[in-house]
Order: structure tokens, then sequence, then C-alpha cells
């Protein structure tokens, strides 16, 4: 096993995260915002710049399947191999990773990250935000969802499978963002403890 002390802050960071999902990854396998993601999804995206989607963060793959379903030749991110594994057995496409350790540089029509840039650190998510943008052909389709705050920190530092989180408010996704993207809609959920954004 590792020793925590012996990472880089990130690569400790990503690996408390890693091992609560490799833990717990049942409770997470349910479909994000079934009554907003769908229409959100027919209504803007434009079929014309094709339908290859990228899901950040894929999880157990829900979404992503649905995605399929669609007729959308999708790629599932995650880092953990209990969801990559998840997404497997229902065949789709994956790869195990974060985001900032992805580095193809193949297009997308749609690139969805639902609650999975709540775990990359402040400081970086400018230069992922405008790694997106170089994803996507000009009018390609960004989905994001983030959960509602103003901290960044290890959540639960006593329990047995801590997370570290990122928390934004409305205007500062909005600052981040709108160098490089127009905001189409936007919708906010309550949460278990902070309401979730949906941009």
């Amino acid at each position: 096993g590792y020793s925590m002390s012996d990472l880089p802050a990130r690569s400790r960071l990503d690996l408390l995260n890693q091992r609560c999902y490799d833990n717990c990854y049942q409770l997470w396998d349910r479909f994000p915002f079934p009554d907003t993601l769908p229409l959100w999804i027919m209504n803007y995206h434009i079929p014309s710049l094709g339908r290859k989607a990228l899901d950040i963060g894929s999880g157990t793959g829900q979404l992503a399947q649905w995605l399929q379903k669609q007729n959308f030749d999708v790629l599932c991110l995650d880092p953990s191999p209990m969801m990559i594994k998840q997404c497997q057995s229902k065949g789709l496409n994956c790869l195990q990773t974060i985001f900032q350790d992805y580095q193809d540089t193949q297009s997308f029509s749609m690139i969805l990250a639902i609650l999975s840039f709540i775990h990359i650190p402040k400081k970086e998510w400018s230069s992922q935000i405008h790694k997106i943008a170089k994803l996507l052909p000009p009018k390609g389709l960004f989905i994001l969802a983030v959960i509602e705050g103003k901290s960044e920190a290890i959540e639960n530092p006593s329990l047995k499978f801590p997370r570290f989180f990122s928390y934004f408010t409305r205007e500062e996704v909005l600052q981040i963002t709108e160098k490089e993207f127009d905001l189409l809609n936007f919708q906010s959920f309550p949460g278990p403890v902070n309401p979730y954004l949906l941009f």
C-alpha cells in the first residue's frame, strides 16, 4: 500500500478519492439529474457536429449507457478501477485516468463533467476548462455540475473513506468559463448538504 505522506499533494488527494470510490461505488450507481440532463442534451447538442461524447468521471456508467442508447459514441474517463469495471460491464469504452492526465487531441461534440470537477483543486480549474474548450468544436456542448460553496477541503478526514472537494459559487464558475463558453442554461438543485449547480 501507499503511505499517504510519501505522495505529492495532488496524487494524495486523487488517491483518497479513488479509495473512496473503489470501496463505495454502489452508492453512486444512479443516473444523475434524470429530469434535466436528458432534456438539456436533446435540446442543446447539435447533431451536425457528430455524436462523440466524453464523460469525465463517468462513475458506474449510467449516464454513458443512456448516451450510447441515443447513438452517441462515448468515451468514459474515471480514475477508479471499480468504476471502470462497472462501465466495462455495460459495454462502454473506458480509460482509467483523471482528466488532468488525459492527453488525447481527438475532438468531441459534447463533454460532460457531472460532479467530477468537484475533485479538482481550484487552482487547476482554469487550465482544465481551457483544455475542455480545445477538445470541443465551436458550438460544442459542455455540461458541468458542481456543488455550491466557497471552500476546498478534505471532507470527513476522520472517516474511513474521506474525499477531497472543491466548492464553487455560480459567479466563480461563470468567471472561469466565460472566456471560452456561453451559458445556455443554469439550474440549482437541493443537495444532501449544499445545493448542486448545473451549467
